[in-house]
């Protein structure tokens, strides 16, 4: 695959209404990963990422993951958030995943997927690095995961916004568009072929207060267990290609005009 293969025919936006957007890979989980470890992981991120949070450590996704059952014993495992000074980026780590979020900010455009992926990458090999280094446990990929959110708030160009005009599997005469708030939750499977690598889901929600909003938010997740390092960017590509198109498939071509489609 080319350097920009990845992006080949995929819809682009001047103007996205995505607010967040987040890559990262499960793994196995690392009982060596400890709360210690996660700490000292940090010093190598340190500069870019001088804020830290602890968290709750997130729970398995849902898919299948060959190795088995996962039993929680002793202390619970934590998630480590390590925050960029900009506040933007955010870097998580536990013993199962490490994930990079980017968050719009005032005055902050979302840097596209060419720049998180280039820095989400590094990170990956440094990780796997470290982790190989300090002789912890054996780092074996499980799934590749690549998310959107997105809002659509009400303005003076979009007055009386309801769901359909952003979702364009909703009709104007669907009971969804006369509901005050209103939920769509659809999972789609992702194909190569004629095998299945994984599933996406997308939330589609609408609510009146404290404003008229719809939120579309979109997960692709592939399977990667036993791929190479090269293999799993590539899954990380085709999650991301997943969430575009379908983000252009599901919305309206009077959204496309105001996020200007191109």
């Amino acid at each position: 695959m080319t350097d920009r293969a990845w992006s080949e025919g995929l819809p682009s936006f001047s103007a996205p209404p995505v607010i967040e957007v987040a890559m990262g890979i499960e793994f196995v989980p690392i009982p060596g990963l400890t709360t210690i470890k996660l700490v000292e992981l940090h010093r190598m991120w340190e500069s870019e990422f001088p804020q830290v949070q602890e968290q709750p450590a997130l729970q398995p996704s849902n898919m299948p993951i060959e190795s088995g059952l996962r039993f929680n014993v002793g202390i619970p495992p934590i998630r480590l958030w390590m925050i960029s000074a900009s506040d933007d980026l955010l870097l998580q780590i536990q013993n199962d995943r490490i994930i990079l979020n980017w968050r719009r900010t005032p005055g902050n455009e979302y840097p596209r997927y060419a720049t998180l992926r280039e820095k989400y990458a590094s990170i990956w090999s440094a990780f796997s690095s470290e982790v190989s280094r300090l002789g912890i446990g054996d780092l074996a990929p499980v799934t590749a995961e690549v998310s959107f959110v997105n809002r659509v708030e009400e303005s003076n160009s979009m007055a009386g916004l309801s769901i359909e005009n952003v979702v364009s599997t909703i009709s104007p005469t669907s009971i969804l568009s006369a509901a005050s708030d209103s939920v769509l939750n659809i999972r789609i499977p992702i194909w190569e072929g004629e095998c299945e690598v994984g599933q996406q889901t997308v939330v589609a929600a609408f609510a009146q207060m404290p404003s008229r909003t719809v939120t579309l938010d979109l997960a692709a997740r592939i399977r990667v267990e036993g791929m190479e390092s090269s293999a799993i960017t590539s899954a990380l590509d085709a999650a991301h290609r997943s969430g575009v198109e379908s983000f252009a498939k599901i919305t309206t071509p009077e959204m496309h005009k105001i996020w200007g489609k191109r």
